[in-house]
């Protein structure tokens, strides 16, 4: 859609996407567009994480919520430091 390509802000907490969801987020091309996006509670493993931490750093992200997930230490670290650029 036309519209998506105008997106900059995604709420999609509470969806229980998982990590196929999250790895399909990150493959859009969209999401190198978005500043804030909300992805808590939504059952996102280390796989969604490590598929998100990819993206984070070539997006202009000001606010990434995912609190409520289920990844471990590693990924949360791999997440901070691609988001540690912004």
């Amino acid at each position: 859609s036309p519209l998506l390509a105008r997106l900059t802000r995604l709420d999609l907490a509470n969806n229980l996407i998982g990590d196929a969801g999250a790895q399909a987020l990150a493959a859009s091309p969209y999401f190198l567009q978005l500043a804030a996006l909300d992805l808590s509670n939504n059952i996102i493993g280390d796989v969604g994480a490590q598929a998100l931490a990819a993206r984070v750093a070539r997006s202009p992200f000001t606010w990434l919520n995912l609190k409520r997930n289920y990844f471990g230490q590693a990924s949360l670290k791999v997440l901070a430091l691609s988001n540690s650029s912004h």
